[in-house]
């Protein structure tokens, strides 16, 4: 579906009122929580912005209506169940007003007019071979992501039935390939995901000094992973493929998971003493401006802010071929960066071949940082206007 832009909205005093519905908005946050939270902001200059959320930031609130959803943060398979049931009823009130509902993921089971899918959940699904849970961690931890997948797909296939009339946004070129494959009939468009270029420019002094408050020694070498679902992102195969480098080399991970897992998995490993766990950070440009490379050992992703934040920065990267991976990184030869296999013996290779070769690694990740200038949040706020300005004309 070809969606051309238009003229803004003018700023009158009775302005198109917009529905954004997100399990979390954060300016603070990471990947899509801030990325939310920005296209909130500069939509309220345009629009009546309301806000369906568990939680929304002082900055964001100050600009937009917020319409709180209480519920519990733990288990996730339950939160997401419950914002799903209560979300939906508050949207119902809220649609009899709304001149248009921008839903974050298939996360209600009302009709709206614009879903983004940053996760397509059908594609995570046949990547799985089917399966909804992963076949490593506690029984506990896969009971509570297959169900968590489950219903995320029923959520997604209802949401994405042609009969409701929704248009799915893709993040990414892949993604769009993926709607094209999954949900063919439905109407499609692409809003490529940005990110903040100013926030994750280079600065090697902020990085030194991280180091330097974190106590890590000058020889340390740093392998940084950043996001959550841990078993998706490949985290256990990353503390294996530790143990096959250099004792000097620490693994760092930023972001949301199974801790407990983590460290069992390095305790096994032998390796306890050089994996650290940060949890979310506000500060995660510091940590990629830090490490000595960062890696991505994802078996999915439709987009991934983190390869582009990395990028950006201009640390080296050692990525498997997801999302948009091979544009930034490049094919053999290599461009940008190292692609490799998803087993522990290509990522320990990959890891040791950067960490080996700074200099050729630094000019390698300047080359990616060229291509990752094309993702930037003002060319993403121009075509989401333009998306909401068609949107809007065809409702009339």
């Amino acid at each position: 579906m070809g969606l051309t832009g238009s003229a803004v909205p003018s700023r009158s005093s009775v302005r198109p009122l917009i529905v954004v519905v997100a399990h979390r908005i954060d300016i603070q946050g990471q990947g899509m929580e801030r990325l939310h939270a920005f296209l909130a902001r500069s939509m309220s200059e345009l629009y009546d912005v309301h806000l369906l959320t568990s939680w929304a930031d002082p900055v964001t609130s100050a600009v937009a209506t917020v319409h709180r959803v209480p519920i519990p943060a733990r288990p996730v398979p339950l939160r997401f169940a419950m914002f799903a049931l209560l979300a939906s009823i508050r949207l119902i009130w809220l649609k009899k007003r709304a001149s248009l509902i921008h839903s974050c993921g298939a996360i209600v089971f009302n009709r709206v007019d614009l879903v983004t899918i940053h996760l397509c959940q059908a594609a995570v699904v046949a990547e799985n071979q089917g399966r909804y849970r992963p076949p490593t961690g506690s029984w506990s931890s896969r009971l509570n992501t297959g169900m968590l997948k489950w219903m995320a797909l029923k959520l997604e296939r209802r949401s994405l039935s042609p009969l409701r009339g929704a248009t799915a946004a893709a993040v990414s070129e892949p993604g769009l390939a993926e709607l094209q494959k999954f949900y063919p009939d439905t109407p499609r468009a692409l809003t490529e995901n940005g990110v903040d270029a100013e926030l994750f420019a280079p600065n090697h002094e902020r990085g030194l000094a991280l180091r330097t408050s974190l106590g890590v020694p000058s020889e340390a070498k740093i392998v940084l992973a950043v996001g959550g679902d841990w078993v998706l992102r490949g985290i256990p195969l990353l503390v294996a493929a530790l143990r096959q480098l250099e004792e000097d080399v620490e693994l760092w991970i930023v972001g949301r998971g199974n801790q407990a897992l983590v460290h069992s998995l390095a305790m096994a490993e032998e390796v306890d003493g050089r994996v650290k766990m940060f949890g979310s950070r506000n500060d995660v440009a510091d940590f990629y401006r830090a490490a000595d490379v960062f890696v991505l050992a994802s078996a999915y992703e439709t987009f991934s802010l983190v390869l582009v934040e990395a990028a950006l920065v201009e640390v080296p990267i050692v990525s498997t071929p997801v999302g948009i991976a091979p544009l930034l990184l490049g094919v053999p030869p290599v461009e940008g960066g190292l692609l490799v296999d998803r087993s522990v013996d290509a990522l320990a290779a990959g890891l040791r071949t950067s960490l080996g070769d700074p200099m050729g690694a630094e000019i390698m990740a300047k080359r990616a940082a060229s291509r990752a200038v094309r993702f930037t949040l003002s060319q993403l706020e121009v075509v989401v206007r333009d998306l909401y300005v068609d949107l809007l004309e065809a409702r009339k």
